[in-house]
């Protein structure tokens, strides 16, 4: 049909058949929003913006793409980092946010379907009001789509209890790349039959269709919730306190801050540190439970954890104030410009060792700096790289990864950022099945072209 970035108004006549005009969008200053990605290192083009409101319209443009070759690029709530949502070869934009509503709750085995559309609070909003709780949750939570949760497989700060996104899908919905309808929506906890596809879909990146809807597990709301924000002199004794908290209390979240983001954050929210001092390394942790969750966390991080100096919320604002400080790393950061970002996880015993290598690589840079922060339970860390454009210094830094055992992408999925390192995570049998898949879905390579596989 000709270079992608061009479009024939035989294939908009089509389009626009489907589902009407106004969901057609061709005005470049109507696209704009979309063909840049959150951290304003990715910046694409497209010829039109697609914005289907059901399943059936989804598949319908599909349909039409597919009957014309036209390649496609999926985009939910456009807050991914790795340039995995924006067209960068002028692919066809079909935005998945319009598809979106509360569909079912099921009170009583705690089931929700959504459509892909919903945002991340919106489910946990819902889910609060029906009585149960949606454990994922992400700082974007107000943007993020559940489908875009589900295609990137998303982690966040509740991982080290209640699991990655992959562990609440009980089933979805999805459009292939010829308009065909694939649903495995049943919800039963209980289904040997064969494979699980609602799996195989979640993590895909949208390289094998368009997630339209969602069986999610809800999980019982707690009893009390408690956040302490821990204060220590040094990062041994940190990562040492991790260890601790995670063998002796039911904890859901252990962030980690340093103090040179702290200071950023500080500055950005126009607030003090809860804390007496600017301490070298603090860690915030939540728990939650039945009653007395409270004392109990306060009894373990004063006689388990060892910190130099602690302040523990129970009451909502309290824990929100806390909590305001790890929300607002990311943002601080760019307040210094595009940060070259890298998301990653390291085994638990090499935290530290890692931050000190890090740190290390980027004083023999000399250009750049290296602002760290993330989720010490499990070992995920957020290193962002501001500066000068970073010449082989990124790619140091997930040499040092890889060389810990860890993998070059914890949350945000493979994308385009990170495509010639998958082969640094995944044996060569893993990657012929991943190929196997994506030829048998999509024998074409049309959508999401260049996301995951290059």
């Amino acid at each position: 049909m000709g270079h992608p970035g061009v479009l024939p108004r035989r294939v908009i006549e089509d389009l626009e058949d489907v589902a009407g005009p106004h969901r057609v969008v061709t005005d470049p200053e109507l696209l704009v929003g979309s063909l840049v990605d959150w951290t304003g290192r990715w910046e694409g083009s497209s010829p039109v913006m697609l914005r289907p409101r059901l399943t059936s319209e989804v598949a319908g443009h599909l349909g039409v793409l597919s009957h014309h070759g036209v390649p496609v690029q999926f985009q939910g709530g456009n807050t991914g980092m790795v340039g995995g949502s924006v067209p960068m070869g002028g692919e066809v934009l079909v935005s998945l946010r319009d598809v979106a509503g509360i569909e079912e709750v099921d009170e009583r085995s705690g089931q929700m379907v959504v459509a892909a559309g919903t945002t991340l609070a919106e489910v946990q909003q819902t889910a609060l009001q029906s009585g149960w709780r949606y454990p994922v949750d992400l700082g974007a939570r107000d943007t993020a789509t559940i489908g875009g949760t589900v295609a990137t497989n998303a982690g966040g700060v509740h991982v080290l209890r209640d699991g990655m996104t992959r562990a609440q899908v009980l089933g979805l919905e999805a459009v292939l790349a010829d308009g065909r309808i694939m649903e495995s929506l049943r919800g039963l906890d209980k289904d040997n039959t064969g494979y699980h596809l609602p799996s195989l879909f979640t993590g895909s990146e949208g390289t094998l269709g368009a997630i339209t809807r969602v069986r999610l597990r809800l999980l019982p709301p707690h009893d009390e919730e408690a956040v302490a924000m821990l204060g220590f002199a040094g990062l041994d004794a940190a990562i040492e306190a991790v260890g601790q908290l995670r063998r002796h209390f039911d904890v859901q979240a252990i962030e980690i801050m340093l103090e040179d983001v702290l200071e950023l954050v500080v500055d950005h929210l126009g607030v003090s540190l809860p804390l007496s001092r600017a301490w070298p390394v603090v860690l915030l942790v939540e728990a939650a439970g039945t009653a007395g969750v409270v004392d109990r966390l306060a009894s373990v991080v004063h006689d388990g954890s060892d910190p130099d100096e602690v302040v523990v919320a129970s009451d909502r604002a309290g824990r929100q104030r806390l909590w305001a400080h790890r929300d607002a790393h990311s943002v601080a950061i760019s307040t210094l410009g595009v940060p070259t970002k890298l998301d990653v996880t390291v085994p638990q015993g090499r935290v530290a060792a890692f931050i000190g290598e890090v740190r290390e690589a980027v004083v023999a840079d000399g250009a750049s700096q290296a602002w760290i922060f993330g989720h010490a339970g499990d070992g995920n860390l957020h290193v962002n790289l501001t500066g000068p454009e970073p010449a082989g210094l990124a790619d140091h830094i997930l040499h040092l990864v890889v060389d810990a055992g860890g993998s070059v992408s914890a949350e945000h999925g493979i994308g385009r950022d990170k495509v010639d390192w998958l082969g640094a995570c995944r044996g060569p049998g893993e990657l012929q099945v991943f190929r196997m898949v994506k030829d048998a879905l999509d024998p074409a390579g049309r959508l999401n072209p260049g996301v995951l596989f290059g």
